[in-house]
């Protein structure tokens, strides 16, 4: 038991004595221990640490303390920054930004993984992310920050980036190469057996065949500038019915004998603006994977409807706004696809096809399509059940009421 002790000296009826009292002192000494113990824990886990802590007053943003691995990260010393703001040593390159992390803080209490630059005296400007939190001091509400250093891991993520591009660009190269050479080739061909014929019809069915050719040439340059944005886009206010049976005979003809193609327009459906080649190269790409997908024929059903998408649909689809739309629905009764596949259909240069058989671009021309055209695109698919997709146009009349607000 620890004990505290108190005496005085008293007269007690004429004799000297000693009035002593004991106070029981054992739970306090040990809460106090125990907190000292507390105090020197953290006070050795935030000098050692390898991440850089620091301690501000919410109020200023003055340091109250800061560990070895910060004043590295900015390459000063203690006596230097304990006392002075982060204004005052000029480290945040945005000097909003801590607005707007204190902004965050008083608002849910914590900070995670806000990006950053801040700069060092003999490192220069290095991208950090910032994680904080509100905690209390002698009664003054304080931030313990945590800033994690990441310059050289982006780095490694920008050269990956590269790495990958090159990589994509490669693939891309070599099917475009395999296409462009098959479509070389066709036309020289036929040039050369054009200009050793005498009969005028054989060298009309000679020409026809080369300009076949020179527009399936067309066509793969046309996705290349659509996944390029560098297409000039035309918008028109479009009527998809209208569209859809203007194609209809060329679609009869991409599609093999035994594929039935089937069209269902909406009786009442509203307009569109959007670029009609830009549509019809969509529909073509489209209507071709789906007989790609029926190698021993099927049905290709394309359907046409109005519909309106509410607010609670837009939260579930954090990219779509609310409001009316046309959609376009192109489906097949195919193989189908797995979910795995699913995933990356609209990755550019991925394809399901063999070697040579396409470039990989078409699902991600459709993709860049839609997002130009203000809309978005949903598929559905299981192996062996065939495929939907489904193609959202903002209503024309919706898109002038938003532009007018």
């Amino acid at each position: 038991m620890t004990v505290e002790l108190s005496s005085n000296f008293i007269d007690l009826q004429g004799v000297d004595a000693m009035l002593v009292s004991a106070r029981d002192m054992t739970d306090a000494v040990r809460r106090e221990q125990q907190l000292r113990q507390s105090e020197e824990r953290f006070s050795l886990a935030f000098r050692s640490s390898p991440m850089a802590i620091t301690i501000s007053t919410l109020a200023e943003g003055r340091y109250i303390d800061v560990n070895d691995a910060f004043l590295r990260m900015i390459g000063r010393e203690r006596d230097e920054v304990v006392g002075r703001t982060a204004f005052e040593l000029d480290v945040w390159e945005v000097p909003e930004d801590r607005m707007r992390v204190i902004a965050e803080l008083e608002r849910s209490g914590a900070v995670r993984s806000f990006d950053n630059v801040i700069h060092s005296r003999t490192r220069g400007c290095r991208s950090v992310q910032i994680s904080a939190g509100i905690i209390q001091l002698d009664g003054i509400p304080c931030v313990l920050g945590i800033t994690d250093d990441v310059t050289e891991a982006k780095a490694m993520e920008e050269h990956l980036r590269q790495a990958q591009k090159m990589e994509a660009m490669g693939r891309l190269a070599g099917g475009i190469a395999h296409d462009f050479s098959n479509m070389l080739g066709v036309i020289i061909g036929y040039c050369d057996l054009a200009s050793s014929r005498s009969n005028r019809d054989i060298i009309k069915n000679d020409v026809a065949h080369i300009k076949k050719a020179a527009e399936r040439a067309n066509r793969l340059t046309s996705q290349l500038l659509a996944f390029g944005r560098r297409q000039m886009l035309r918008p028109s206010v479009l009527n998809l019915n209208t569209a859809v049976k203007d194609l209809l005979e060329m679609l009869h003809r991409v599609i093999s004998s035994d594929t039935d193609l089937r069209f269902l327009p909406s009786p009442v459906l509203g307009d569109v603006k959007a670029d009609l080649n830009q549509f019809e190269q969509i529909l073509l790409n489209l209507v071709v994977n789906a007989r790609d997908a029926m190698p021993h024929g099927g049905t290709i059903t394309i359907e046409t409807a109005d519909l309106t998408l509410d607010a609670d649909y837009a939260r579930h689809h954090p990219k779509v706004r609310p409001g009316s739309y046309v959609v376009l629905s192109i489906t097949d009764t195919g193989c189908g696809m797995s979910a795995e596949t699913m995933l990356k259909i609209f990755e550019p240069f991925f394809s399901t096809k063999s070697p040579g058989k396409g470039t990989g671009l078409g699902l991600s021309m459709v993709y860049g399509a839609l997002q130009q055209a203000g809309g978005h695109i949903a598929v559905f698919s299981e192996e062996g059940k065939g495929t939907t997709f489904k193609l959202y146009f903002p209503k024309f009349e919706e898109m002038l009421s938003t532009s007018a607000r």
